[in-house]
């Protein structure tokens, strides 16, 4: 698929790079670079505990790098050294359309401890929600493809095999940003912190 115009990253220098913007909404969470310019360097994603910190209804309340992109076909891939450990965290992809509207693409670990995926659109719009096929340790990729209004996600354990998560799905949107988010939801949500290894394009 044709690649919007986003910046690829392996998050390996000591600073995020300035394409990215740190958001944070409620307060409390973090993004910082570990172990710059190592092979093990990544962007760490904080979200604090005790509330809910997610895309949901008029709030894009998860912390999160964003950065612009043109509202054009793309295919973006993102790398987790870990899937979430917690209860009701969150990690994924999130397209944005302004302030206030967006899609989410995850991960997430449920009460009952399972792993799932789910694509979401503003304000709650379940897509798809469906089990993880297996449950991997670490690490786990995912990968959105859009093609006009037609969204596809796929999860990879490796970087390299595919395969579909729920079902290809529709919506409309202008999109003008992408980004990495840690988020939580339900109650009283642990604190978690979300370990990206490169976002964008999948290396070769």
């Amino acid at each position: 698929a044709a690649r919007a115009q986003y910046i690829s990253d392996d998050f390996h220098a000591c600073t995020l790079d300035p394409v990215w913007t740190f958001v944070d909404p409620s307060g409390g969470g973090s993004a910082a670079i570990v172990d710059a310019y190592t092979a093990q360097a990544h962007l760490a994603l904080s979200v604090p505990g005790g509330a809910a910190h997610e895309f949901w209804n008029d709030a894009a309340g998860a912390p999160h790098v964003l950065q612009p992109m043109t509202d054009t076909d793309f295919t973006a891939a993102v790398k987790f050294l870990a899937p979430p450990t917690t209860h009701n965290g969150q990690e994924g992809i999130v397209v944005r359309q302004g302030d206030n509207s967006w899609l989410r693409l995850e991960i997430f670990r449920n009460e009952a401890d399972q792993l799932r995926a789910a694509m979401v659109g503003w304000p709650t719009l379940v897509l798809f929600d469906v089990p993880l096929p297996s449950a991997p340790s670490a690490p786990v990729c995912l990968r959105v493809t859009r093609a006009g209004d037609l969204w596809t996600m796929e999860w990879s354990a490796d970087g390299a095999a595919w395969q579909l998560l729920g079902v290809p799905s529709t919506y409309a949107m202008q999109a003008d940003g992408i980004g990495v988010y840690a988020g939580n939801r339900g109650l009283a949500p642990a604190a978690h912190t979300v370990q990206v290894d490169w976002f964008g394009a999948v290396p070769g």
